[in-house]
């Protein structure tokens, strides 16, 4: 009930400021955009601040202004790299959207007379919502998440008794780049993670000492613009890079190999309403195609095929900001903007539970909660630096509790470089 009472708000939000932008004027497409340098912000075409600035005539064809067009044109062109209409337009003041996402691959359980509940410490699937626009970039990026209380630990072994949090650091790099003609991009990405590794003397669960994640690449293509409003549709495919997880009850080992292929289709849409208002949402799905293997020498299983398949996810991430400041002739900061989206990932389908015994022993892999829905809020804000540099920072906070809540909260840093 919460999550569909903050998306009804949201809606509710760009619904009432629809209409404004008919009054304001929303650029036209096939004319290249710039923001005026007066306080209003003000959007006016290219050649019309061009003109304005030497009170005569575009393109004298006396010659003596084209170098000073050409001067003005490099000082005064809101795009980098002087993008073609189709791929620029008024949908390039809708800055990338922050994100959220942590989602655990379930729970393992381990059993010698008493328990231990461990959430799994593995890899986290890729988000289109993440530092990601709706319109194709020429780009390289580099992006922080912190998770708060990420993980849980909750034992009865005789070795450990209690219950204990762990958070999780990610790091990544990506580059992004724009392909036929601007109208669609391909994007990679490099992700590391802190290890982490749970080991309580009778039970041990954990990635080793490797940092590196899972890599994902995704290809979007821009299917429609407007004046003000910009559609594009695509799909993630996210690779098991990462490394398996490891672990043992008591004297049985067992492994849950990393090998599952997902592919996450999405529809994206952004719009700038008025000249300092814009929204953006996405919609995604994420699908496993082939699974993970339990697998051990001391345990056999009990439920066939022993496999494990990931759940099938929905995520739909609205995301709403202004503009607090806009001057691209400003010698540092160009433009800042305030963001406030809201992040909903559930489940679709239930989960697999893959369980095996050994001497005494024994091991249930899988999300014990079944179905899950989990809601974030995500605040942050955007500052650009010149045309081409942009720093954000942003906090996020669950909505929900219990097996809805997937940490306290989450902080956010990301750098892009446009070329």
């Amino acid at each position: 009930m919460t999550h569909r009472i903050c998306f009804a708000v949201v809606a509710g939000w760009i619904l009432l400021l629809q209409p404004l932008a008919a009054d304001d004027g929303v650029p036209a497409l096939g004319v290249r955009w710039t923001i005026s340098d007066d306080d209003a912000g003000q959007l006016v075409s290219h050649e019309d601040l061009v003109a304005e600035t030497l009170d005569e005539p575009v393109g004298d064809p006396a010659g003596g202004d084209d170098r000073l067009l050409e001067d003005l044109g490099e000082s005064l062109d809101f795009f980098p790299g002087g993008e073609e209409p189709f791929s620029g337009g008024a949908a390039m003041l809708v800055p990338n959207s922050l994100g959220d996402s942590f989602f655990t691959g379930g729970q393992i359980v381990g059993f010698d007379g008493t328990v231990v509940v461990a959430d799994i410490p593995g890899s986290r699937r890729a988000k289109i919502a993440e530092n990601h626009n709706v319109m194709p970039q020429d780009r390289v990026y580099f992006m922080y998440q912190g998770f708060h209380n990420a993980g849980t630990v909750d034992s009865d072994f005789s070795s450990f008794i209690g219950t204990f949090d762990y958070g999780v650091d990610r790091y990544t790099l990506g580059w992004e780049k724009k392909l036929l003609g601007g109208i669609a991009s391909v994007d990679l990405r490099l992700p590391f993670r802190t290890p982490v590794n749970l080991d309580l003397g009778g039970f041990f669960a954990g990635n080793g000492s490797s940092y590196l994640d899972n890599v994902a690449a995704t290809f979007k293509v821009l299917l429609a613009q407007t004046d003000a409003t910009a559609l594009s549709a695509g799909t993630s495919l996210t690779l098991p890079t990462a490394a398996d997880v490891t672990g043992f009850v008591n004297s049985s080992d067992f492994v849950l190999q990393n090998e599952a292929v997902h592919l996450s289709p999405f529809l994206g849409m952004s719009q700038v309403v008025t000249e300092r208002f814009f929204w953006q949402g996405f919609a995604q799905l994420d699908i496993d195609t082939n699974g993970n293997r339990l697998t051990s020498e001391d345990f056999f299983p009990t439920v066939p095929p022993h496999m494990l398949q990931d759940q099938t996810l929905l995520y739909l991430d609205a995301s709403a900001g202004y503009w607090l400041h806009r001057d691209p002739c400003a010698p540092w900061l160009t433009g800042l903007a305030a963001m406030l989206e809201l992040h909903y990932t559930g489940t679709l389908d239930d989960a697999d539970i893959v369980s095996a015994q050994g001497f005494g022993d024994a091991v249930v892999v899988g999300n014990t909660a079944n179905r899950v829905d989990v809601l974030n809020l995500t605040a942050g804000l955007h500052a650009e630096f010149g045309r081409k540099l942009d720093a954000r920072t942003a906090a996020v906070v669950p909505l929900r509790d219990g097996t809805d809540r997937m940490f306290d909260f989450e902080l956010v840093a990301q750098v892009n470089y446009k070329f």
